[in-house]
């Protein structure tokens, strides 16, 4: 039985989401840490020293979230415990 091409479409985009969560993650990450790097800037009148350490945290966060992505922590049977 041949699919239709719209269930293969479907199919086809569904086999995307995970990759598309993963960018979304990655960047509003490093979209967050920018911005608030940038408000305590404004606040503090000190730009861009907490505006680059936001960019930098937002950029370790975002390959913190990738690498947890693509090795996730296996239950063992201590954990059930």
């Amino acid at each position: 039985m041949t699919q239709t091409p719209k269930r293969r479409t479907k199919k086809i985009a569904a086999s995307y989401v995970p990759y598309i969560d993963i960018g979304m993650r990655f960047a509003s990450a490093i979209l967050l840490g920018t911005y608030g790097g940038y408000w305590l800037d404004s606040k503090l009148s000190t730009l861009p020293i907490f505006m680059i350490t936001g960019l930098l945290i937002g950029v370790a966060s975002g390959f913190l979230t990738i690498y947890r992505a693509a090795y996730p922590t296996k239950k063992t049977d201590k954990d059930d415990e």
